[in-house]
């Protein structure tokens, strides 16, 4: 590869640079990068959504999508809490309950992110992550609910059923989409007291206002990382 560059004092450089293409195992790309902190690229706004992040390792596309709201479409109980008839989730498989459609915001300091991955060779999720990323310091943690395992898959049904695309954006939207919509249920549900603590709604007029957690929401879930920048998306 040969290219011109143009100097500070006007002059014109020309470089040849030789490149090979190299094979790293996953234990190698690991030592390599380990300690390294860098920001994901936005590579574009999702409507409703917000910025999208990229990142591309060993031919495998990861995009970073960032949640304004969680959808939960599963069983509600009512409990009195401080005083006040709240809902919460009743995502035990004999919990009882009646089934609503409930949009959670985060708390504050929180981010919710979704991580999905994408196979070399198709348009098409293969695994979606879902996290709760702490603004203050970027840590990543994971949310007391169901469906999702200890390093944060999300369960969201059949593969079968994921959407592909003419684009991965295609792919995303309308999976994501379809994501959102998907019934929680009792699978991987741990802790029904802690997720009681964490996930709190209140009936209004309008439909369902969130209620903040029982303490600081970060310590009603399970820390899981550090992003050092990585999924801020810029």
């Amino acid at each position: 590869m040969r290219e011109y560059v143009f100097k500070e004092d006007g002059t014109l450089t020309r470089r040849d640079c030789d490149e090979q293409r190299m094979e790293l195992s996953n234990a190698a790309l690991a030592s390599l990068t380990s300690g390294v902190a860098f920001s994901v690229p936005g590579i574009c706004t999702l409507p409703g959504y917000g910025v999208v992040g990229l990142t591309v390792i060993k031919a495998e596309r990861h995009y970073t999508v960032p949640l304004q709201r969680v959808v939960f479409n599963c069983r509600w109980v009512s409990r009195t809490i401080d005083g006040q008839q709240l809902l919460v989730p009743s995502l035990r498989s004999n919990g009882g309950g009646t089934l609503l459609r409930v949009e959670w915001q985060p708390p504050s300091d929180c981010q919710m992110l979704v991580l999905v991955s994408f196979s070399v060779r198709e348009h098409r999720p293969s695994k979606y992550y879902l996290f709760a990323q702490k603004k203050s310091d970027n840590t990543l943690w994971r949310i007391p609910a169901a469906n999702l395992h200890e390093n944060c898959e999300w369960c969201t049904g059949d593969p079968l059923h994921f959407i592909d695309g003419p684009t991965d954006i295609d792919a995303l939207v309308a999976d994501l989409n379809r994501v959102q919509e998907a019934p929680w249920n009792s699978d991987l549900c741990q802790n029904q007291a802690l997720i009681e603590s964490f996930l709190r709604v209140k009936a209004v007029s309008a439909g369902f206002e969130t209620v903040p957690p029982a303490s600081e929401w970060h310590t009603l879930c399970q820390k899981v990382g550090t992003t050092q920048g990585g999924f801020i998306c810029r």
